[in-house]
């Protein structure tokens, strides 16, 4: 038997954070639209795979290797290594390829809360 779960949690950055994609500085005044993580897993014949999208520009290594540790945590690293991680490329998500000792207090509390906000959506979707 095949089974299927999805999940989604909000992944807006706060007010004041930098958004990507652009060479000028731009700080998040507001948004028209909330920005998502989805997440689709599939269980089968006791394999789990699924695939996580973020609406983000492109995640950091070091964001991904937070990730993924909290993951591997929860769920094992057989199931991570099953885990595909995208990201819909949007430039008016937040900037976060910056070290985090360069950060602001808001993008900091974002950056943290995006990891949370993946961990929250796949661990709904894995149910």
């Amino acid at each position: 038997m095949l089974k299927i779960g999805l999940a989604q949690e909000i992944i807006t950055p706060a007010v004041g954070v930098g958004l990507a994609g652009y060479i000028n500085k731009r700080p998040n005044e507001g948004m028209y639209d909330d920005l998502y993580a989805k997440a689709v897993i599939f269980e089968s014949n006791n394999t789990t795979c699924g695939v996580v999208s973020l609406d983000h520009i492109a995640p950091s290594n070091n964001f991904i290797e937070i990730v993924k540790e909290k993951l591997v945590e929860k769920f094992g690293e057989e199931f991570f290594q099953n885990l595909i991680i995208c990201t819909t490329h949007t430039h008016t998500g937040p900037e976060y390829r910056r070290p985090l000792d360069e950060m602001n207090e808001a993008t900091k509390f974002s950056y943290y809360n995006m990891i949370d906000a993946i961990v929250r959506c796949v661990s709904r979707a894995k149910m």
